[in-house]
């Protein structure tokens, strides 16, 4: 069997651990006290339930926003096996489909790799990526993946350990994009959170591309979590989190925007080239929100500017106008008398 034959939480209940998911995929002894990164995701998922997702109730069942990939290792011919999934999936179709076995699976090519990617996390991904996490390497890989995800860190580090045969890969990016506001009427688990994250720019008028909308635009905390791992170069798998719709759909590659066809079998390619092409787009983003604020800054200026010149203009002419009765005073001599107005005001 493979190294991924059985998951890190099915090996610890075999061994008499009776805490739920998560308290076994969080800590790794009994005894473990709890940390900030542990107490963060905990709060997170503190809705999900293990029985929802298994029976794919609510948002684990309704909302589709992960998408699997997995391959054997190209045979003679250069053709890679293929398993077959109909992407995008709900929370409860990624769990059910993890919780196959990647290896020696009966008419079923082996996952020597695997890409997953997950948009707009909620709770139900995180029960269901952390009750089919091997019992290998990926449970401490995935731990900090996915709390660097929920708390918007950012990262750039490689782990090659001389001890374990055992590779990672990682990559965090938070960025800040132009985004239209959250639907006010979705109660979704991701939208609640996308709402903590966006700020409402709508005093500068920002226009929307849709002119039918109403929704208003903002700034949006976006970040994107990256990380590979495995224990040869042609067997491991890749975890990516967005906090973001994506605006492409199956069947490109969802983490690289590219066709999956395109195979990169070498894991460190394969990073650095999602690196890339991440970093590329996240510099794209930011540069439209800086021209769009500095555009609608610029319009916002000239237009107090003008309404202040018109304001004054307006005062002036209400003052001439008022003031066509008042009689002509010429300077005053030394030794004359002083002029008055005609409400005996002293001049």
């Amino acid at each position: 069997m493979g190294p991924d034959s059985r998951s890190f939480v099915d090996c610890a209940r075999s061994i008499g651990a009776f805490r739920d998911t998560l308290e076994i995929f969080l800590q790794d002894y009994e005894d473990s006290s709890l940390d900030d990164k542990v107490e963060d995701v905990r709060d997170f998922c503190k809705v999900a339930s293990l029985e929802e997702l298994e029976a794919g109730r609510g948002a684990s069942g309704q909302q589709q926003t992960a998408w699997l990939d997995d391959r054997s290792c190209p045979t003679t011919d250069g053709i890679p096996g293929t398993r077959e999934y109909k992407n995008p999936l709900t929370a409860t179709q990624l769990y059910n489909h993890l919780s196959l076995p990647r290896f020696d699976l009966a008419d079923m090519p082996d996952a020597d790799r695997r890409l997953i990617y997950i948009s707009n996390m909620n709770p139900y991904h995180v029960l269901a990526l952390a009750e089919t996490a091997s019992s290998g390497h990926h449970v401490d890989v995935l731990r900090n993946a996915i709390w660097q995800h929920l708390t918007h860190r950012s990262s750039l580090k490689v782990t090659i350990p001389v001890s374990y045969k055992t590779f990672r890969l990682e990559f965090n990016l938070p960025y800040f994009r132009l985004s239209l506001a959250p639907e006010p009427a979705s109660h979704t688990l991701s939208s609640v959170a996308s709402v903590k994250q966006w700020t409402d720019l709508s005093f500068l008028e920002l226009p929307s591309p849709d002119k039918n909308t109403v929704r208003k635009r903002g700034i949006f905390e976006a970040h994107f979590s990256f990380v590979v791992c495995g224990w040869r170069e042609n067997c491991w798998v890749a975890y990516a989190f967005d906090n973001t719709e994506p605006d492409y759909e199956d069947p490109y590659d969802m983490i690289l925007y590219g066709d999956p066809k395109l195979q990169i079998w070498n894991p460190r390619e394969y990073f650095l080239t999602v690196v890339e092409a991440r970093v590329i787009r996240a510099a794209d983003l930011w540069e439209t929100l800086v021209r769009g604020i500095e555009r609608r800054i610029t319009k916002y200026v000239s237009h107090r500017r003008c309404a202040s010149n018109s304001h004054w203009t307006s005062l002036l002419m209400i003052f001439l106008e008022r003031d066509t009765s008042f009689n002509f005073i010429a300077p005053r001599s030394k030794g004359q008398p002083r002029t008055t107005t005609r409400d005996n005001q002293e001049l």
